[in-house]
């Protein structure tokens, strides 16, 4: 695939759209794999997880459907590549193309995957370091690796493909940016670790820690540090996640896979949160917690599992509530409760 300049993958949101492959005609997996094909020979252009699947931009997806739980995930798509089996061909929507396997449709799925990656089918971006970035002579720089104005790159770090650095990023001794992440699935009877083909996009004013280690989105995805997010020492942020703006994420602390934490949020030392959880924009979370399911915006949340213990301003002093409104004694910031969780009054 050709490379992609890096301004050109932004939408209106300042957001990188996901890395595509090059569009493959289904009937190239029924000829790798062994498949079925019914209905149309679609093109498609990148592969998704139902749980991960965008409504409104869908077409030319390859999904996989192994369950009957899926059915609400499946039935809005149109346009799609479904990878199934046979007993739940039938229950896949008018206006998707079927494949059908005798085996795990998730295990043909991935092979797909890798067949993708092992052939360079998916696109990577142009790489560039601008002319006033410090980078120690003693660091990696891969290729497809855009290094903003700016920034600053320690001794010992490793930056891995289809990374983007914004301007004045900082990033500290012996991290890693933009390493595989760890995704098992099994091929050919044996468990192996995924190929990501995605990467990773640091914000202009992101601070990384010593030691940190930042991996590569999954199936084209971007693991995503908005605009002056800081990461302490010894993190690990894994493939997919989405941080906003201003986000702390403090010594040993560790988010798993596609975790979406909002705008302003404190991860206190050692705290741990869940796959596919959500964290609200200044949500406070406290030390050594486990964060195993979505805490709402303005929390303040602790202990093992994470519980909601009270409410906390941007500025992370304690709100007290009195007729639904709070004004912070710190920062004199004034709150509401409404429907939709707190709100700045």
């Amino acid at each position: 695939m050709p490379t992609v300049v890096a301004e050109s993958l932004l939408d209106s949101d300042g957001r990188p759209r996901r890395l595509k492959f090059e569009a493959t005609r289904a009937s190239l997996f029924v000829e790798l794999l062994g498949l079925s094909l019914d209905g149309e020979d679609r093109q498609v252009t990148c592969q998704r997880s139902l749980s991960n699947v965008d409504v409104r931009d869908h077409a030319g997806s390859l999904v996989y459907f192994d369950s009957e739980a899926l059915l609400s995930l499946i039935e809005p798509l149109s346009g799609c590549v479904v990878l199934t089996r046979p007993g739940l061909a039938q229950r896949v929507p008018e206006g998707n193309s079927v494949l059908t396997t005798p085996g795990s449709p998730k295990e043909a799925f991935y092979a797909i995957h890798q067949w993708m990656a092992q052939h360079d089918r998916y696109e990577r971006l142009e790489g560039r370091i601008a002319s006033d970035s410090q980078i120690s002579a003693h660091s990696i720089i891969g290729p497809n690796v855009v290094v903003g104005s700016g920034a600053v790159i320690g001794a010992g770090v490793v930056i891995e493909g289809n990374t983007y650095v914004g301007p004045g990023v900082t990033i500290k001794a012996n991290a890693t940016v933009g390493g595989d992440g760890f995704e098992t699935a099994v091929a050919d009877g044996r468990k192996i670790l995924v190929k990501h083909c995605g990467g990773v996009w640091l914000q202009e004013g992101v601070a990384i820690g010593s030691s940190t280690c930042i991996d590569k989105g999954l199936l084209g995805d971007w693991t995503f540090l908005g605009a002056d997010t800081k990461v302490d020492n010894l993190v690990h942020v894994a493939h997919n996640v989405r941080a906003g703006r201003g986000v702390c994420l403090v010594a040993c602390s560790e988010v798993s896979g596609s975790v979406t934490i909002g705008d302003g949020v404190w991860l206190a030392p050692c705290a741990a949160v869940n796959q596919l959880v959500a964290i609200g924009d200044h949500a406070f979370i406290g030390t050594g917690s486990v964060v195993t399911r979505d805490i709402p915006a303005h929390s303040l949340a602790f202990g093992s599992p994470c519980r909601v213990a009270g409410v906390v301003c941007e500025c992370r002093e304690k709100l007290k509530f009195l007729a639904g409104v709070a004004v912070c004694g710190r920062c004199g910031r004034r709150y509401s409760e409404t429907s939709k969780g707190i709100e700045r009054a």
